[in-house]
């Protein structure tokens, strides 16, 4: 079964067209606890970080993960797989997650696009 995307995933991801292949790994700061609050800068560049300063507006905005994305996001330490992670959860939450894989794929596919996270 083919997961999205079904092109290459990046420099480092060359060859690889399958999602279930590709690892993860986070590239924002984030807070602990029950459930996992992600830290996300506004701006990127010295121009925006000066804009949010000058007009007085936060430079970071949070996410606030729920029980699933809270247990993806921690598994998404730069060593397991999406196919691991996806077994993790279901051995984790059964058959709440199911359909598990399709689900991962978009959801991983949403924390690439927004650069939280990035393939290794």
């Amino acid at each position: 079964m083919r997961i999205l995307p079904s092109k290459k995933v990046g420099p480092k991801g060359e060859g690889r067209d399958n999602m279930m292949e590709v690892v993860p790994k986070r590239t924002m700061k984030w807070k602990r606890g029950d459930k996992v609050t992600i830290v996300v800068p506004k701006a990127r560049t010295l121009i925006g970080k000066h804009f949010c300063d000058a007009f007085g507006i936060r430079r970071t905005y949070r996410v606030k993960l729920d029980d699933y994305g809270s247990a993806v996001w921690n598994l998404c330490d730069g060593k397991r797989t999406v196919k691991e992670i996806g077994d993790g959860l279901k051995e984790r939450f059964g058959k709440k997650v199911e359909p598990i894989y399709e689900r991962l794929a978009i959801f991983i596919g949403a924390l690439k696009r927004e650069g939280l996270i990035r393939f290794v």
